[in-house]
């Protein structure tokens, strides 16, 4: 399997997939977890859209990050191959390592699959929208 996304945002800040590749059985379990670099700027917002292939992956799980803990739920739409993240912190967060979600995918049929960041954003934490 291999995973690709990265998405730069306006004020320099990044959204990423890690692992960034895997090699996983058939049948097998794995997770990928939806990371920001703020880019030492103070952010208070991050969401993300992932997309993945429905033919070789099946979604277990998918839950909110820890560094942005008011979550705004968004459900999985697995038939499209889709999860949402939306996530708040109001005090802020600067770091290179911020845990924006974390999927869990079943390995379901053999070949390549590839996870990416279709839409994202992260936003400063100036009292701006």
């Amino acid at each position: 399997m291999s995973f690709v996304g990265s998405v730069t945002i306006a004020h320099a800040a990044t959204l990423s997939v890690t692992p960034e590749s895997a090699t996983v059985t058939q049948g097998s379990t794995f997770s990928v977890t939806v990371r920001t670099d703020t880019k030492n700027a103070s952010v208070n917002v991050a969401e993300a859209t992932i997309t993945y292939p429905t033919d070789t992956l099946e979604l277990v799980s998918a839950a909110g990050g820890s560094t942005f803990p008011l979550q705004t739920p968004g459900a999985p739409k697995k038939s499209l191959g889709q999860v949402f993240f939306s996530g708040g912190v109001p005090s802020g967060y600067s770091g290179t390592n911020g845990v924006v979600g974390k999927i869990t995918f079943r390995a379901k049929a053999p070949g390549s699959a590839i996870i990416s960041i279709a839409s994202g954003r992260v936003l400063l934490n100036d009292g701006n929208a």
